[in-house]
């Protein structure tokens, strides 16, 4: 008995089993005992079978279920090692015999290659004659054409990625370039009295960026955000220069004070081209300040009073110290024991409050004063009001009822209600609690203890 190696190609690091068929049948003739990779040749697997046949086999490899690699080989009933291989003998065997002087078979055309052996989609020969674009040496059409000059050509386009047109760069120009400017001063000053003109700028350049005039007088329209069209206020187009226009703006001293936009338009070469921008018109200094104001200002200043109350204790303190300016109030303002539209003071030159004496200000305002709240003060009007807050708290405040038991030392409201519910409200007694419910009659308010001892019944607390 003998055993069978077959050596084949497969992805390498798996874990794989192999199964021989017979060619063009689902039968499986035999599973290989044993598949091993290659130390050195990854990828090369070694399948070892025991006398499957002397024929030819098809080959499946798998890994787990799937299959990885598909060969053919031929075996013969000796201890050896086999060569799996692509495609069949048995497709090849008697096809061609020699290739010089044979006549290859029909089954050929199939491959593309005609009985002559030729492919029949290139056909080789040595020279070209007959083709006018492209002719080898004999006509000598590729060498007086393709010159070297022509060669470098080529390798300058070597830019690693597609290569612009002229029509590319046309539009790039066109397109990361401006064609026209529009330029003027950022704010337009409102003069006092007449007007003053100032210079709006366009200018218009080629493709290329250089200088060009534009194929008529570019228009410009200057419209007020508030205004609307202040095109009025434009002068005529000068054209100074090529590809330089410019216009005067006229702005009067009873122009409205707003943001004022310009709007270009150019025709270049037959395309046109746009443009805006923005100034304002503004106030600015409405006066020029001369120094006959800065004197007139320090004038004004030297007649601030020097007094210590209008610059604090000492001249460098710079705040201001309450008790001085008290002190310097004019005596016209204060009268003596007095109360009324006037400060009440004591008889003193520092002005200080009187806090004795008749009508005095006491210290602590919020008590009544001796001297201060008479019987006057008390009139039958005062007393009404005060009736009509108790009678007001009585009869129409509203007081809910308790939900514990009152303290011994609590409010006389409290102690009230909880005598009203205990006249009012559900209670149940048994022979050892009475209890008190609130006005739901089910959650109890408190509970007191009670029996009887000796013929003598008890209540205690409610708690």
């Amino acid at each position: 008995m003998g055993t069978q190696t077959v050596e084949f190609r497969a992805a390498p690091g798996l874990t794989l089993t192999a199964k021989l068929f017979t060619p063009g049948n689902d039968t499986i003739v035999q599973t290989a005992s044993a598949v091993t990779e290659a130390t050195n040749r990854k990828g090369t697997y070694a399948a070892t079978f025991t006398d499957p046949g002397a024929a030819e086999f098809e080959l499946i490899a798998l890994s787990g279920t799937t299959p990885v690699a598909r060969w053919f080989c031929t075996l013969t009933l000796t201890t050896a090692t086999f060569q799996a291989y692509e495609v069949r003998v048995s497709s090849v065997v008697n096809s061609v015999g020699s290739i010089n002087g044979v006549t290859f078979p029909a089954n050929f055309g199939t491959l593309g290659i005609n009985s002559s052996g030729h492919l029949l989609r290139l056909v080789l020969c040595d020279t070209t004659t007959t083709n006018s674009d492209m002719r080898g040496t004999d006509g000598a059409a590729l060498a007086s054409n393709y010159t070297a000059g022509r060669a470098q050509y080529l390798d300058n386009l070597n830019v690693g990625g597609p290569v612009a047109s002229q029509a590319d760069v046309n539009a790039l120009n066109q397109s990361a370039s401006r064609r026209v400017t529009l330029a003027t001063v950022v704010q337009y000053e409102r003069p006092d009295t007449g007007s003053t003109g100032y210079t709006v700028e366009a200018r218009t350049y080629d493709g290329d960026g250089n200088a060009v005039n534009a194929d008529s007088t570019p228009t410009l329209t200057a419209t007020g955000s508030v205004t609307g069209s202040l095109s009025g206020n434009l002068g005529s187009a000068t054209n100074p220069a090529t590809g330089v226009y410019r216009w005067t703006y006229t702005v009067a001293n009873s122009a409205t004070l707003e943001q004022v936009r310009y709007d270009l338009s150019a025709t270049i070469s037959a395309a046109t081209f746009t443009q805006s921008a923005f100034t304002q018109v503004t106030d600015l200094v409405s006066a020029t300040w001369t120094s006959t104001d800065a004197s007139r200002l320090l004038a004004v200043y030297n007649k601030l009073p020097s007094r210590s109350y209008l610059t604090g204790a000492t001249v460098g303190a710079g705040e201001l110290v309450p008790g001085d300016i008290w002190n310097q109030l004019p005596s016209a303002g204060w009268t003596n024991g007095s109360f009324g539209d006037r400060v009440l003071i004591g008889a003193n030159t520092n002005r200080s409050p009187q806090v004795t004496g008749a009508g005095h200000i006491a210290a602590d305002v919020h008590e009544f004063q001796p001297g201060v709240l008479t019987a006057a003060d008390t009139d039958a009007t005062f007393q009404a009001m005060i009736n009509a807050q108790v009678l007001d708290v009585l009869a129409t405040d509203l007081f809910t009822e308790l939900s514990t038991i009152p303290a011994a030392s609590s409010s006389l409201k409290d102690k009230i209600t909880f005598l009203f519910m205990l006249a009012r409200n559900k209670m149940t007694s048994s022979s050892t609690t009475a209890t008190l419910f609130r006005d739901d009659g089910t959650t109890t308010v408190g509970t007191s203890p009670q029996g009887e001892l000796a013929g003598v019944f008890t209540r205690g607390e409610f708690s």
